[in-house]
């Protein structure tokens, strides 16, 4: 065994310098090849061994000795990739972290429980659906993925639980819906925090009996779906806000898995992006420097943005061994665009945090849903409840609109008491 020095500590079972020494001391590829080993011996009931047994008997290098050259070839610095064969394609497991992901995955994959799956944008959250999707006894029947915050709120409905021809202007055929095509597999509702306030008591109703009621069907159907929702914002404080129903986030979150951000699986990102490289640029490989480099940036867009890294080594590094200094100019590439992309053009729609202004009160009902959004107009509503000490005809008349059609906001705003 090579014994590491206190100022480049080497890896015990290939000799190279790893970034996790301080946890492991060695290196990813080596600990993932070990995860591996034990978790054949468990499968085959066969007696455990330490990590320096398995270093003696599975040698990965004739020489101890650090590879002269700084540069981590793709294809021998992570020879299995550590991917786990009964999960999704691309979902790599190098960090203990996401190995404990995987095994939560696999405890409830089976069951039928509602999952929320929480993370920041770009870590993947779809992928670990998917994932759950495969490991049930589902994996044969479809896996539709929604994107809630691409449903407009006049035709989230029809979309989702279908029409029936002539139910509304324009439907000249009927349809079927999503969760019927769906029926037997599984439904991804993802930004599930986006859903059409209007619609989140259809899906409460749909998740407690799991029938359905096409838009002007007289006629109901049984369907066998499972629902998977995912998110990356924060439902309690939606809930406190009064912009998601507290009895769809309770129903939704029997079981709550966590993706972290890649910043805190620093393990992965070696692996990961050497994967890209290799898949995407065979030819191309990262320097040691480059991988120091990946591992100490902070990856805001997770995943993703490293994917997004690899894309533009691809096309526009013309050599064929990534340095850091190429690493850090292709990074800087992407903050300039983030930075850029953060500044949205300016519109006449207020942003949903900022208090409306007391004029659009003087504008009509069709004009006020151009200018605000679904979040703006029930606060809007509440307010006006409040106001008006839960007098409905007041609420109408300062609206300008109809009774009937002030009672369905109230009722869309779950104000169906009279105000303390």
């Amino acid at each position: 065994m090579v014994t590491p020095s206190a100022t480049a500590p080497l890896c015990k079972r290939c000799g190279i310098r790893p970034a996790t020494y301080r946890r492991f001391g060695s290196c990813n590829a080596c600990r993932s090849a070990f995860y591996a080993h034990e978790t054949r011996l468990r499968t085959a009931n066969l007696p455990l061994i330490s990590f320096e047994e398995f270093c003696r008997q599975h040698p990965w290098r004739a020489s101890r000795r650090p590879a002269p050259a700084a540069v981590i070839p793709p294809a021998a610095a992570f020879p299995a990739f550590a991917e786990d064969p009964e999960l999704v394609p691309g979902f790599l497991l190098f960090s203990p972290i996401m190995q404990r992901l995987a095994a939560d995955i696999r405890k409830v994959a089976a069951t039928d429980a509602s999952i929320l799956i929480t993370g920041a944008s770009g870590v993947g959250k779809e992928l670990v659906a998917r994932a759950f999707h495969r490991l049930s006894d589902r994996k044969n029947k479809p896996f539709i993925p929604v994107n809630c915050g691409l449903l407009a709120p006049e035709l989230a409905e029809s979309l989702l639980f279908g029409h029936v021809r002539g139910a509304f202007t324009g439907a000249v055929r009927e349809s079927s819906g999503l969760f019927l095509a769906a029926n037997g597999g599984t439904v991804l509702l993802d930004e599930i925090g986006d859903l059409p306030f209007g619609l989140q008591i259809k899906l409460l109703r749909f998740l407690d009996d799991q029938v359905i009621w096409r838009v002007g069907g007289v006629e109901s159907r049984v369907v066998n779906v499972r629902i998977l929702a995912a998110t990356n914002r924060d439902l309690p404080a939606l809930v406190k806000r009064g912009l998601f129903r507290a009895d769809l986030f309770h129903r939704l979150t029997v079981i709550r898995i966590h993706v972290p951000r890649l910043a805190e699986r620093v393990d992965d990102i070696a692996g990961l992006a050497t994967r890209f490289l290799q898949a995407a640029a065979p030819e191309k490989k990262f320097s040691a420097d480059a991988i120091r480099a990946m591992e100490a940036y902070a990856w805001p867009g997770n995943v993703r943005e490293l994917k997004h890294l690899v894309t533009r080594i691809r096309h526009l590094f013309p050599g064929d061994t990534v340095s850091e200094r190429d690493i850090q100019y292709y990074l800087a590439q992407g903050s300039a665009w983030e930075s850029t992309a953060e500044d949205p053009e300016p519109t006449d729609v207020a942003p949903a945090s900022a208090p409306l202004p007391s004029s659009l009160i003087q504008l009509s009902w069709t004009e006020l849903k151009r200018r605000t959004t679904e979040e703006q107009r029930i606060k809007l509503v509440r307010d006006l409840w409040v106001e008006c000490r839960g007098n409905r005809r007041e609420v109408a008349k300062k609206l300008k609109i109809t009774y009937k059609t002030a009672f369905r906001l109230l009722a869309l705003a779950g104000l169906r008491q009279h105000p303390e």
